[in-house]
């Protein structure tokens, strides 16, 4: 049975998906950088998720590309 990327990223442990999913993405799409970021409940930033155990400064959520609240909230 193969392993998809769904699935090692469903198996890996909160501390190691950052890791988990450099390596699917890197190694099945040919990514160069992976950055991961979180928002926040109310939408205003993302947070860079870093390496632990650092972090980097909030971004603020701007753009026409923002999600209306309404599709986000259902």
């Amino acid at each position: 049975m193969k392993t998809t990327a769904v699935d090692r990223l469903r198996e890996a442990a909160p501390h190691g998906l950052l890791a988990v999913l450099r390596a699917v993405l890197t190694a099945g799409w040919d990514a160069q950088a992976v950055e991961l970021l979180l928002t926040d409940y109310s939408m205003t930033e993302l947070q860079p998720v870093a390496d632990l155990p650092c972090s980097k400064e909030p971004v603020p959520v701007q753009g026409p590309w923002r999600a209306p609240r309404s599709a986000v909230s259902r």
